[in-house]
C-alpha cells in the first residue's frame, strides 16, 4: 500500500513539472512574439498587460500546485506513520495495555484522516473563492453551492464515521475516510488541472510551431490596431450626442457593481459558514478526544482512590486499636494504684500488730529471765528491722511505681496528642481527596500530585503508627516486667509477714507459758 501511495505522488510530481514545463514555455513564446512584433505603442501595451496577468496567475496556481503537492506529502508522511505506529502497536497487541494503546492509534489514525479530510475540503474552497473573484457572479454562486453541498457531505459522512467508530470495528471506516480523502485529492487535482487548461485556451496557449505562433500574433495584431482605429474614428464622430446613453450605461454598470458585489459578499459568507461547519466537526472530534483522556483520567483516579482507601481504613483502625491500648493501658494504671492503697493498707495493719508486739516486749521485760528476755528482745530487733526493710521496700516500690504511673501517664497525653495529630492529617487527607475529585474535570495534573501527597501521608502515618506501635508495645512490656516484679516482691514480703506472724505466735505463745510458769513459782 505505501509503494502504491509513493508511485501516486511520483505520478503528480512528474505531472506537475511537465505542467510548470508547458507553463514556463507558453510564457517565453508569448515574450517572443512580443518582442518580435512591431505594433503600436497601445497594443504593446495591453499584450504586455495581458502577459503579466498571465504570469500572475500561473504564478498563483504555481503556488496552489505547490502547497497541495506539500500537503499531499505530508499527508502521505503522516498515514507513513500511522502505518509504522499500526505496525508497532501489532506487535504489542499481546496484553491489554497494547491493546488499549491499538485502540488510541486507531482513534488517533481516525482523527488526523477526518482533519485531513477538512483541511482537503478548506483548501478547496479556497480555490473555489479564490477563481469567484475572478469569474462571473452566476458562474461563482454556482461554484460555492456546490462547495457547500459538498461540506454538507462532509460534515454527514463525518457524524456518520463517529457514529460507527462507537459502534463497530475501525478498520472499514478508515478505509472508507481514506476513500473519501482520494476523491477529495482527486478533485483538487482535476480543478486545478482544469484551471490550467482554461489558461491555455484563454492566452493561446497551443504547442505548435513558433513561426505559426508569431504569424498568428502579428495578424492579431493587426486587426487589434485597425479596430482601435475604427474605434477612435467613431469616438470623434460622435462627439458629445450620446452623453445621456453613457450616463445610463454608467448608472447600470454601478447597479451591476454593487450586485457583484452583493455575490461577492454572499459567497464569501457561504465560504465562512462552510469553513464555520468544518471547524465546528473539528471541535466535535476535539471534544470527544478530550472525553477520552478525561475518562482515562478519571478511571486512574477512581483505581488509586479504591488502592488508598483500603490504607486509609487500615490507618483508622490502627488507630481505634491503639485508642483501647490506652483504655487498657489506663485500667491497668488504676489497678496499679488500688493494689498500692491495699499495700498500704496492709502495711499500717503490721505496723499495729507491731505496736502489739511491742507492748508483748514490754510485758515480756517485767519476767525474771534476762536471757529469754535478751533473746525475746533479739527476736524483736530482728523483727523490727525486717519490717523497717519491709517498709523501706515498699516505700520505694511505690515511688517507683508512683513515677512510672507518672511517665505512662505521660506517655498517655502524648499519645492522645499524636492521635489527635494523626485524626486531623486523616481529616485534611479527606479534605484533599473531596478536593481532589471536585478538580479532576479541570486540573488532571493536580489529581496525580494530590495523590502524591495522599500516598506521602499516609505512609507518613503508617510509619508512625508503626514507631507508636513499636513504642507502645515496649513500654507495655516493661510495664509488665515490673508488675511481675512487684507482684513477686509483693508476694515474698507476703510470705515473709506470715513467717514473722508466726514466730511471734510462738513467741507469744512461749512468754504465755513462761509467765504461767513464773506464776506457778510465785505461788509454790
Amino acid at each position: 500500500m505505501e509503494g502504491g501511495s509513493s508511485l501516486q505522488v511520483h505520478e503528480l510530481h512528474k505531472k506537475f513539472e511537465e505542467l510548470n514545463d508547458e507553463i514556463a514555455t507558453a510564457l517565453r513564446r508569448q515574450q517572443d512574439v512580443l518582442d518580435a512584433s512591431g505594433g503600436g505603442g497601445n497594443d504593446k501595451v495591453h499584450k504586455k498587460a495581458d502577459v503579466l496577468r498571465l504570469a500572475r496567475r500561473a504564478l498563483g496556481w504555481r503556488e496552489d500546485v505547490a502547497a497541495l503537492s506539500k500537503h499531499i506529502e505530508l499527508q502521505l508522511q503522516q498515514s507513513r506513520t500511522l502505518r509504522s505506529h499500526e505496525a508497532y502497536g501489532l506487535l504489542l497487541s499481546t496484553s491489554a495495555a497494547s491493546q488499549k494503546q491499538q485502540e488510541d492509534h486507531e482513534s488517533a489514525k481516525v482523527s488526523a484522516l477526518r482533519s485531513d479530510l477538512r483541511l482537503l475540503l478548506s483548501f478547496r474552497v479556497g480555490l473555489l473563492k479564490h477563481k469567484s473573484s475572478r469569474e462571473s457572479a452566476a458562474s461563482a454562486h454556482a461554484q460555492l453551492a456546490a462547495a457547500e453541498v459538498e461540506a454538507q457531505q462532509l460534515t454527514d459522512f463525518l457524524e456518520k464515521s463517529a457514529k460507527k467508530e462507537k459502534s463497530s470495528a475501525k478498520d472499514a471506516l478508515l478505509v472508507e475516510l481514506f476513500e473519501m480523502r482520494r476523491e477529495l485529492t482527486s478533485k483538487i487535482s482535476e480543478d486545478a488541472l482544469k484551471d490550467k487548461r482554461q489558461l491555455d485556451l484563454d492566452f493561446g496557449c497551443v504547442v505548435r510551431a513558433e513561426q505559426d505562433d508569431a504569424l498568428d500574433f502579428v495578424s492579431a495584431g493587426d486587426g487589434f490596431s485597425s479596430d482601435a482605429l475604427a474605434a477612435s474614428a467613431d469616438r470623434t464622430s460622435g462627439g458629445f450626442s450620446a452623453t445621456a446613453a453613457s450616463k445610463a450605461s454608467a448608472l447600470l454598470d454601478e447597479v451591476q457593481l454593487a450586485n457583484q458585489k452583493l455575490r461577492r459578499e454572499l459567497a464569501d459568507l457561504k465560504a465562512t459558514n462552510t469553513k464555520l461547519v468544518l471547524t465546528n466537526s473539528q471541535l466535535e472530534d476535539d471534544i470527544a478526544h478530550v472525553q477520552r483522556q478525561y475518562d482515562d483520567e478519571k478511571r486512574t483516579h477512581l483505581n488509586g482512590k479504591k488502592l488508598h482507601i483500603p490504607k486509609v481504613q487500615k490507618l483508622e483502625e490502627a488507630i481505634q486499636t491503639t485508642a483501647r491500648a490506652f483504655d487498657e493501658l489506663k485500667l491497668s494504671v488504676d489497678l496499679i494504684t488500688n493494689m498500692y492503697k491495699s499495700l498500704m493498707q496492709t502495711l499500717s495493719a503490721q505496723q499495729e500488730e507491731e505496736n502489739d508486739v511491742k507492748k508483748i516486749k514490754k510485758i515480756a521485760a517485767l519476767t525474771k529471765e534476762n536471757e529469754r528476755k535478751d533473746k525475746l528482745v533479739t527476736l524483736a530487733m530482728a523483727a523490727r528491722f525486717e519490717m523497717i526493710q519491709l517498709t523501706n521496700r515498699s516505700d520505694a516500690a511505690a515511688t517507683e511505681l508512683r513515677s512510672e504511673r507518672d511517665r505512662l501517664q505521660a506517655r498517655a497525653q502524648n499519645a492522645e496528642s499524636e492521635v489527635a495529630v494523626l485524626k486531623n492529617q486523616l481529616e485534611g487527607v479527606y479534605a484533599r481527596l473531596e478536593a481532589a475529585e471536585d478538580a479532576g474535570a479541570r486540573l488532571s495534573d493536580r489529581n496525580v500530585q494530590l495523590q502524591d501527597e495522599l500516598s506521602a501521608i499516609v505512609e507518613a502515618a503508617r510509619t508512625r503508627e508503626c514507631e507508636l506501635q513499636a513504642a507502645h508495645e515496649h513500654e507495655l512490656l516493661v510495664l509488665q516486667a515490673k508488675f511481675a516484679k512487684s507482684k513477686r516482691e509483693l508476694l515474698d514480703t507476703m510470705a515473709q509477714n506470715l513467717s514473722l506472724d508466726g514466730r511471734l505466735k510462738k513467741a507469744q505463745e512461749k512468754i504465755a507459758r513462761m509467765a504461767s510458769i513464773g506464776a506457778g513459782n510465785g505461788s509454790s
